[in-house]
């Protein structure tokens, strides 16, 4: 899981793994706060300052803790929000509720995993 993403692109595919699992985390934990009436606020200065947190906190990972961080991450992601009814998947304000970041987490995850499979070369 070393290798470079692509040309243009120094992020090993374990580090995009491991970024997909690091996303589950922070949207869950917006989530988390949706679901005790907090407020929440996300922007993509947010966003990006906790990627950027991540891409240097994160350098290397092994295959093995990448996978295992995904899939915990993806399991306690689907954990939160399995269990809500609609009403409250609609709870929030805005463009900010909690069914935009369980559609955000399919489509980022589905997003990296479309890269991962064009540089392996797999599409």
């Amino acid at each position: 899981m070393a290798r470079p993403l692509a040309d243009g692109d120094p992020r090993t595919l374990g580090v995009i793994v491991d970024h997909v699992a690091d996303a589950y985390e922070y949207l869950g934990s917006f989530v988390t706060r949706l679901t005790r009436d907090e407020h929440v606020e996300v922007s993509p200065e947010i966003v990006d300052d906790l990627n950027a947190r991540h891409a240097s906190a994160v350098t290397a990972p092994t295959r093995e803790a990448a996978l295992a961080h995904l899939v915990r991450g993806g399991d306690a992601f689907v954990a939160l929000i399995e269990p809500l009814s609609a009403s409250e998947l609609a709870t929030g304000e805005g463009s900010v509720t909690i069914a935009r970041f369980a559609e955000i987490a399919a489509r980022h995850a589905d997003g990296h995993r479309t890269e991962l499979e064009a540089a392996l070369g797999l599409t």
